[in-house]
């Protein structure tokens, strides 16, 4: 397509703006607007032909090889999960055989966990008890004796103070050591059998 550019050259002085100068020029525009309308439909049409063309091609080549690829993964798939019912059938009792073992792994480490954890806490009461019976031992106690003469207490000047109950036989049940303030450190309980004889005695840390 041919420039107008010096047909439509302006210059100064010598060109007159009016209708007559201004009409043509945009007619010329509008054309040649006119004519990349028309050749951008056509071009986005043939675009668009070729596309739904290709997409037509591509489906019917592509179509079946999906469908056999699909078959092919759902016989797969079939076999692969019999193959595995038939193995968790064939190995059943051994897989219960290694989880039963494993269990009693696991109960054991825990027992032997326990029991660890039961020996430190028992030295760590042992620890506590004998920091208060050795501060106890070294304070200087009143005893206290109810009307018949039975120790039931001992009391320090500093406020501490040991309390002792008793059964109905008399046996000894318990000492109770507290501070100053009432509050209690320490208890040892004493058991006994049917026949009242002494079984164990047990220490209690607050």
């Amino acid at each position: 397509m041919a420039l107008l550019a010096e047909k439509h050259r302006v210059v100064d002085g010598r060109t007159t703006l009016d209708s007559r100068f201004f009409n043509p020029l945009i007619r010329m525009l509008d054309s040649r607007l006119h004519d990349l309308e028309q050749a951008k439909i056509g071009w986005e049409e043939a675009i668009f032909e070729l596309r739904t063309l290709g997409l037509l091609r591509i489906n019917a080549e592509l179509a079946p090889v999906l469908a056999s690829a699909q078959s092919d993964i759902a016989e797969r798939l079939e076999q692969n999960a019999a193959e595995l019912a038939a193995h968790i059938a064939a190995n059943e009792a051994a897989l219960a055989e290694a989880l039963a073992s494993g269990v009693e792994t696991i109960n054991e480490a825990v027992a032997v966990l326990q029991s660890q954890i039961d020996d430190l806490s028992q030295q760590q009461t042992s620890f506590e008890v004998a920091n208060i019976l050795t501060r106890f031992s070294a304070l200087s106690m009143t005893l206290v004796k109810d009307a018949d003469g039975t120790l039931i207490a001992e009391q320090a000047t500093t406020g501490e103070k040991i309390v002792y109950t008793r059964n109905a036989a008399g046996q000894l049940v318990s000492e109770t050591y507290k501070d100053a303030a009432g509050n209690v450190l320490v208890t040892q309980t004493h058991s006994y059998d049917a026949d009242g004889n002494y079984t164990a005695s047990v220490w209690e840390v607050q």
